[in-house]
C-alpha cells in the first residue's frame, strides 16, 4: 500500500512541484561566453502563486489569523 501510495500520489505530485527541467545552453548558443551551469527546473505559474500564498502566511501569520478569526465571528453573526 505504502509503495502504492508513493508511486501514485507522492512523485507525480513532487514531479509537478518541481516542474519541467531546462537543460544548460548548449556551448553553440552561447559562443562568447561560457556558461557553466547545471540547469534549472521551470515551476508552473500554479505552483508559484501556491509559493506565494505560503510565503504570504508563513511571513504574515499574526494578520491571517486575525482575519479568520474575524471572518468566522462575522459568518456567526449573520447566521444568527
Amino acid at each position: 500500500m505504502k509503495v502504492l501510495l508513493q508511486k501514485h500520489v507522492i512523485e507525480p505530485v513532487y514531479q509537478w512541484w518541481r516542474g519541467e527541467y531546462v537543460p544548460p545552453p548548449s556551448f553553440e548558443e552561447t559562443y562568447p561566453l561560457i556558461i557553466i551551469s547545471p540547469g534549472h527546473y521551470k515551476r508552473s505559474k500554479i505552483v508559484l502563486v501556491i509559493e506565494a500564498i505560503i510565503k504570504s502566511i508563513r511571513t504574515h501569520w499574526q494578520f491571517w489569523i486575525g482575519t479568520l478569526i474575524g471572518a468566522i465571528g462575522l459568518i456567526i453573526g449573520l447566521v444568527k
